[in-house]
């Protein structure tokens, strides 16, 4: 290799890619998490993002560890199980200009932080919502989550008896103005995802499918790296297509046509319903709006003062804070 090649190159901000970075991560090797981070990192530095701008928010799983590995000069906030989005409308109205990133998992958004996840899409709070899918409670040993499919087997979970919850018809339900899947095996087409949801004016939900490597990925679960085949396509297609095939269903490609329009949202809705009837799924920007209107917009938070003060100007003196905390003391 020649050394005038540049090994290291500088974004518009005059940032290399590993400023972006953070912590090595404690994961399992070939989690499907640690190639959403690498992608995310990707994205990041080729928008020329600033990390300071940035707030990174999870709740808690496998998932949510991974904030600690993305972004070391950003601020960021581990929510309890399931809070993630409450968290994220609260830091929203007190930062409406900071970039909000948040990671969660198919345990922590499609179980008990459901009802958080859908009134945060009806408010449409500007940020991005990843979701980790891998269909199984990895820090507790494997159980299903509400995204494994009825009839799939795990390492340690048995057999699934019940049927899915479907994040993206879900969020599509809630009017979500961004809906896209990738899969973390392909981080060419995710980090390419992901750049296009920072750039969305309000809610981006992006489903991942994310393989757990140590529960998951057996040929019978549906959400496995063997059981999660992608259909080549060239990169500058709208969506591409990945295939899966369980205990009762042969693995099935649906052909796509260039001509997709994700801004349509009845043919978002029929994609989602055919990938039910033939046991696909999609990977890409299903929907995408654009007449999104984020909540800083629909509550006109960018004109207050309070918004515009400094941060030093919004502190509460020592004094202050006794009086507060004395008046609300128990004892």
């Amino acid at each position: 290799m020649s050394s005038n090649v540049k090994l290291s190159k500088e974004n518009t901000l005059g940032l290399l890619k590993k400023d972006y970075q953070g912590l090595a991560s404690t994961l399992c090797k070939g989690c499907g998490h640690d190639s959403v981070t690498q992608a995310l990192v990707s994205a990041l530095y080729e928008l020329s993002f600033n990390p300071k701008d940035i707030i990174k928010l999870s709740g808690i799983g496998c998932s949510s560890k991974t904030t600690n590995y993305f972004l070391n000069q950003s601020f960021g906030f581990n929510a309890v199980h399931g809070r993630m989005s409450s968290m994220a409308t609260g830091v929203h109205l007190a930062q409406p200009q900071a970039k909000i990133i948040g990671v969660s998992g198919d345990g922590d958004t499609a179980s008990i932080g459901l009802g958080g996840f859908l009134h945060l899409i009806r408010r449409n709070v500007p940020m991005l919502y990843i979701i980790e899918n891998n269909g199984v409670y990895g820090l507790t040993k494997g159980q299903f989550s509400a995204t494994s499919l009825k009839g799939d087997k795990a390492k340690s979970a048995g057999t699934q008896v019940f049927e899915e919850l479907d994040l993206l018809d879900i969020s599509l339900s809630a009017g979500c103005g961004f809906v896209a899947r990738g899969f973390a095996g392909n981080s060419i087409e995710l980090k390419n995802i992901l750049k296009d949801a920072l750039n969305f004016k309000g809610t981006a939900v992006v489903d991942v499918i994310s393989p757990c490597v140590a529960y998951g990925n057996i040929d019978e679960f549906s959400k496995s790296y063997t059981n999660t085949q992608i259909k080549n396509k060239a990169l500058n297609e709208p969506y591409k297509t990945i295939t899966k095939s369980d205990l009762h269903f042969e693995a099935k490609s649906l052909e796509v046509k260039e001509s997709y329009d994700n801004t349509n949202l009845h043919k978002a809705r029929e994609l989602l319903i055919k990938e039910k009837l033939t046991k696909t799924l999609h990977t890409g920007v299903i929907f995408e709006s654009k007449t999104s209107v984020p909540l800083n917009e629909k509550l006109n938070l960018n004109s207050l003062d309070a918004f515009s003060n400094k941060p030093q100007k919004q502190k509460l003196s020592e004094e202050s804070l006794k009086k507060i905390t004395s008046e609300w003391s128990l004892f």
